[in-house]
């Protein structure tokens, strides 16, 4: 049926109510499960045996009738003396009342659903009432004096605005209604309208909810909210949104048959993972919505207690140290070390630190920074946590560790024993366990003396390793090791040593055969032996004298020497014979040109510093390209014969530097010697065409440097174009390879044909770098320019 007067300031609600009512004056008395009488007031009443007009109606536009809230059960009699259980001026009612925020603003019914079949003039009255909730003042429609509604054609009551609605059966007279005849009516429906003007209550649940800090989250543990919302009429939908998330409640099923129509209270719980809203930091807006029976939304931004602002910080928390006494903490010191550390946190701020020293207890970072000392590697390890709090309350924190190095013990240092091969070299034992031994020196002095030698070092990560030069020297010396690490830590031993006498010797090389000139006797001679050094007081100051020994008779060998007069003036009419002697010298050739591409021979003679042969003796002939790098490799070994001489052939290469190495013996000492060949690089002009070309006309000229590559741009070669003995140089840019070959060409300017001249042409290399080659030239090429070429 056609609705009238519907309310836009709230929202409908209605009531189906299904009343069986019959009343006869010839009912019998009341008995227990009658209606009740109410004595006129609305207070409201129950029946017994028909059932009470209870809470009804559905919300919003109800679609049908449903299913009758009162109804007649089988012991509801059909006819009842009504004046039995009506007195005189009271009523019957049934009534439903709505419950507190909804207001009943109009009933509805169709024709037929309320009918009055007998309700005749003899005091009986049907009809509807309400009480206004504003003034208390009751109203309402009835029927009477033989009416119906059916036959009125009523739809409705409308503008009610009450808590209460009801169907009343009135006995309007003073005296008795009994005899009166059986009123007859009946309620097949009626539709209720209310109005519900609130907005449900919605508020937020959880540790979150109630967080006005900053918040964080870890991975995979996110924040629990719980959603709570309730209203009279119900909660029938409810929403959750933060950030781009929306989260919706349970569906919910409608009661179309009493004022509640929807669950209430609701509540459901959700998950929040800042971090996939807020990364790192920032806010979260955070809104819950509810909407009750009458379509009345609460939302975040209605409720303060719905609506939420989280103040997220994820960005992480980190530690950062400064060294401010150890620039470089990777590498050793061998001093205590100061370490500051600094915490970093987002918005949320640091909350604290804790630092640990090697795994140690924990302790609060000291304001003054923390002091590491002790050798060995140690670990400064600190964690610090920022002000957010995540869903068990704690804090997030981060961790971070340097690591400091310190050495303040100086290497281990021993003399390994001296070695019968090798009795001139000095091997001492050194280790560090911390820093590690950056290397040390050796050096030695007579014993008791300050007069120390210092000894050419090497170290091979265990020794240091040296060898001395014990020609003429005897008697006890004293040798002195230190060994450092790499943080400066020193340590020092010494060993006395009793030296041998061993002979220096002599290593003559040569690119030429070797002329010898030297002239040997063979002498007797006394020498002291079996002595030694002693330091006595002389004069009033100390002197090195030589103590015990005895004479003995030897046999030297010495050379002749060469010797020369002149006459010296030495005065303006005054002069005097000066003689001068020289022990004569091998003649020797240590440099030498040699061709490209051929063999060279050298020549060594291998003696004693005297002169005396030192035959059978290996020569280890070792060679450098003669380009700066000093990458000297063994080619190969010679035998001294027995004169002392020795040879050997080396194969064709650059320009080199050729060392002769000999190891000396336990009586005589090493030495060696060294020469140089010179070789000029091998330029070739492989073609040159046309050779006779008109004025302007161009040359091309192919050509390769043999004897190493050709850098990009020809930086090695030039080309020379002359004539007569004059010429001009250009360089060579085209065409260049790797392999030194080489194109380019030649343009001659314009010129009188009738004039004929011959040019040359020549490629020159240059000195450059590290190649190992002299600078060479190529051949000349003639070029006829001008004439008439055929």
């Amino acid at each position: 049926m056609a609705r009238r007067g519907r309310k836009t300031r709230g929202i409908a609600i209605a009531a189906s109510i299904a009343v069986c009512l019959s009343a006869a004056l010839a009912a019998p008395a009341a008995r227990a499960g009658d209606i009740w009488v109410t004595e006129g007031n609305m207070n409201g009443g129950q029946t017994g045996g028909c059932g009470a007009f209870a809470a009804g109606g559905d919300f919003g536009i109800y679609p049908g009738y449903g299913t009758p809230i009162f109804t007649a059960p089988s012991a509801c009699p059909m006819s009842i003396v009504a004046g039995s259980i009506v007195p005189p001026g009271q009523n019957a009612y049934w009534m439903t009342t709505a419950p507190p925020g909804v207001t009943i603003v109009a009933a509805w019914t169709a024709n037929g659903d309320v009918t009055a079949g007998s309700v005749n003039e003899n005091g009986w009255a049907v009809g509807d009432f309400w009480r206004d909730v504003n003034s208390g003042a009751y109203g309402g429609s009835t029927l009477a004096n033989g009416q119906e509604w059916f036959n009125t054609g009523l739809e409705g009551s409308s503008n009610i605005n009450s808590q209460i609605y009801g169907i009343q059966l009135v006995c309007t007279l003073s005296s008795s209604c009994l005899g009166l005849g059986p009123p007859e009516f009946s309620v097949s429906g009626i539709e209720l309208e209310g109005a519900e003007t609130s907005a449900p209550y919605v508020a937020g649940q959880g540790p979150l909810w109630g967080s006005d800090s900053y918040v964080w989250n870890p991975p995979g543990d996110p924040w629990p909210v719980t959603l709570y919302a309730s209203d009279v009429s119900g909660i029938c939908s409810s929403t959750a949104y933060f950030g781009s998330v929306q989260l919706n409640g349970p569906t919910e099923q409608r009661d179309n048959t009493a004022w509640q129509q929807c669950p209430n209270p609701v509540s459901w719980s959700f998950s929040v993972d800042t971090r996939s809203q807020v990364p790192a930091a920032g806010t979260l807006p955070i809104s819950l919505s509810a909407t009750n029976a009458a379509g009345n939304e609460a939302t975040g931004a209605s409720e303060s207690t719905a609506g939420k602002t989280v103040y997220v910080d994820n960005d992480p928390v980190g530690v950062s140290f400064r060294t401010p006494n150890d620039a470089n903490p990777s590498v050793w010191v061998n001093h205590a070390v100061t370490v500051d550390a600094t915490p970093s946190a987002g918005p949320s701020g640091v909350g604290g630190m804790d630092c640990s020293v090697d795994d140690g207890s924990v302790k609060t970072y000291p304001a003054s920074g923390l002091t590491v000392n002790g050798d060995g590697v140690h670990t400064v390890t600190c964690t610090a946590w920022n002000n957010a709090v995540d869903p068990q309350g704690q804090p997030n924190t981060g961790t971070a560790s340097t690591t400091i190095r310190i050495d303040e013990t100086p290497p281990s240092i021993s003399f390994e024993p001296q070695d019968p091969s090798d009795p001139t070299g000095l091997v001492v034992d050194t280790s560090d366990s911390e820093s590690g031994v950056a290397g040390g020196s050796l050096e030695m002095a007579p014993a008791g003396s300050n007069a120390w030698t210092i000894l050419p070092t090497s170290f091979d990560g265990a020794h240091l390793l040296s060898h001395f030069d014990d020609a003429g020297l005897h008697g006890p010396y004293t040798v002195r090791a230190t060994s450092c690490d790499n943080v400066g830590n020193c340590a020092s031993t010494t060993e006395q040593l009793m030296l041998p006498l061993r002979v220096a010797s002599d290593s003559q090389v040569s690119l030429t055969k070797i002329v010898n000139p030297l002239r040997r006797e063979v002498v007797a001679e006394r020498v002291l032996v079996g002595w030694h050094w002693a330091t006595i007081r002389r004069g009033g100051s100390l002197r090195r004298v030589k103590r015990g020994g005895h004479f003995r008779t030897v046999k030297v060998v010495k050379y002749v020497e060469r010797c020369t007069t002149t006459r010296v003036r030495v005065a303006p009419h005054r002069w005097e014979r000066k003689r001068t002697c020289e022990t004569p010298k091998a003649t020797v050739t240590t440099s030498l040109r040699v061709p490209y591409g051929q063999s060279v021979t050298i020549h060594g003679l291998y003696t004693t510093s005297q002169g005396l042969p030192l035959p059978g003796q290996k020569v280890d002939i070792l060679t450098s390209p003669n380009n700066g790098t000093d990458a000297f490799t063994q080619v190969t070994a010679a035998t001294t014969a027995a004169d002392g001489s020795w040879s050997a052939t080396l194969p064709a290469g650059p320009s080199q530097i050729i060392r002769a190495v000999t190891d000396g013996t336990s009586t005589i000492l090493p030495s060696s010697g060294q020469v140089t060949t010179i070789v000029p690089a091998d330029i070739r002009l492989q073609r040159v065409w046309p050779r006779h070309v008109p004025w302007g006309g161009t040359v091309h000229l192919v050509g390769q440097l043999l004897g190493g590559y050709l850098p990009p741009g020809g930086a090695l070669v030039r080309l020379r174009i002359g004539y007569g003995s004059a010429y001009n140089t250009y360089g060579v840019q085209e065409h260049v390879t790797g392999d030194g070959r080489f194109s380019t060409v030649a343009t001659f300017g314009p010129g009188d044909p009738g004039i004929q001249r011959t040019y040359w042409f020549q490629i020159a290399s240059l000195p450059m770098g590290n190649y190992p080659y002299a600078p060479a030239a190529s051949q000349r090429v003639p070029v006829i320019v001008g004439g008439h070429p055929g």
